[in-house]
C-alpha cells in the first residue's frame, strides 16, 4: 500500500478517534453510553463537545486536505476541492447518486410491508422534508469525508489494483473508523443497538456494500467526488422515512433490514455482472 495512502488512515483514525473522545466521555458521564437511542439522544451535549465531534466526523477531509497542500501546494488541494464541483457527468449518474437511496429506501419499505410488517400510507406532500433532509445531511458527514476516502485515498488504492479490491480496503477501514460511535446514541446504523457480533458484522457487510458501490459511480464518472458527497448524503438522509406515514419505529427497524439486504444485493450484482465498467475513466 502507497506510503501515503497509510499516512491518510493512521492520521485520519488518530484524529477523529482523539476528537470523538470527550463525546465518549460525557455520554459515559450522562449515562447514554451504550444505551438505546431516544427522540432527543444528545439533549444537553456541552457546545465544545459537539464542535469536537463535528471536527471528529470531518478528520478524512481535513487529513486529506492536510496531505495534498503538504504533497504539492494549493495547486494540489485546489485540484482536490474542484472535484466536488464536477456535476456535469450526466442526469443518469446524477439521479443514481442523489435519488438513488430513497428508491432502494421506498422499495424496502414496500418489501417490509408485504412481508407482514406494519402498514404505511405514502404522503407525497411531504417530499419537501425530505430534500431537507438531504440538504441538511450535506455538512454532517458527506463533506466532512469523502475528500477524504474517495477524494485522497480511492484513487492511490485504485493506482495498481482493481476497483473492487480498492472497494474492499476502503469499507472494511470506513467501518472501522466508525468503531467508537457504535456504542453512541447515534452515528452509525446500529448505533443505540446492542453490540452484538452479529450486529458488527452486517454493519461491515452493509458499509463495505456502499464502499463498493461508491467506488462503482466513482470510476465511472470519473472521480467526481459530486457523485460521492451526493450518495452519501442521500444514504444518511434515509430520505424516504420521510414519505410514509406513520412511519413507527417497528417500521424503522423492519424496513431497514430490507435496506441493508437491497444494498448488499445491488453490490453483489455490480461486482458479478460482466461490463460493469469497473476499469472506465
Amino acid at each position: 500500500m502507497d506510503g501515503s495512502v497509510v499516512k491518510f488512515f493512521v492520521a485520519t483514525f488518530a484524529l477523529s478517534w482523539l476528537l470523538w473522545m470527550p463525546l465518549m466521555l460525557w455520554l459515559r458521564r450522562s449515562g447514554r453510553l451504550g444505551t438505546r437511542a431516544s427522540e432527543s439522544p444528545l439533549a444537553g451535549l456541552p457546545f465544545m463537545v459537539g464542535v469536537s465531534w463535528f471536527l471528529g466526523a470531518s478528520a478524512p477531509s481535513i487529513v486529506a486536505i492536510a496531505l495534498a497542500a503538504h504533497e504539492g501546494g494549493w495547486d494540489t488541494v485546489r485540484s482536490l476541492l474542484s472535484r466536488l464541483l464536477e456535476v456535469d457527468i450526466g442526469i443518469e449518474w446524477n439521479l443514481v447518486a442523489w435519488i438513488g437511496p430513497m428508491a432502494v429506501g421506498l422499495a424496502a419499505v414496500a418489501f417490509f410491508v408485504q412481508s407482514g410488517g406494519k402498514g404505511v400510507r405514502l404522503a407525497v406532500k411531504r417530499l419537501p422534508l425530505a430534500a431537507v433532509a438531504l440538504l441538511a445531511a450535506i455538512p454532517f458527514g458527506p463533506l466532512g469525508e469523502e475528500l477524504g476516502w474517495r477524494g485522497y485515498a480511492l484513487p492511490r488504492l485504485l493506482d495498481g489494483r482493481g476497483g473492487i479490491a480498492a472497494a474492499l480496503i476502503v469499507g472494511v477501514l470506513w467501518t472501522v473508523w466508525h468503531l467508537p460511535l457504535v456504542w453512541a446514541p447515534m452515528g452509525t446504523t446500529i448505533s443505540g443497538s446492542p453490540v452484538t457480533v452479529k450486529a458488527a458484522g452486517r454493519y461491515l457487510v452493509e458499509v463495505t456494500a456502499t464502499s463498493v458501490i461508491m467506488t462503482w459511480l466513482f470510476v465511472n464518472t470519473g472521480g467526481s467526488l459530486w457523485i460521492a458527497v451526493g450518495f452519501h448524503a442521500a444514504w444518511n438522509a434515509g430520505m424516504h422515512r420521510f414519505l410514509f406515514e406513520p412511519f413507527e419505529d417497528a417500521t424503522a427497524k423492519g424496513s431497514s433490514e430490507w435496506v441493508a439486504a437491497l444494498l448488499i444485493l445491488v453490490a453483489v450484482v455490480l461486482v458479478a455482472w460482466p461490463g460493469m465498467g469497473w476499469h472506465a475513466g
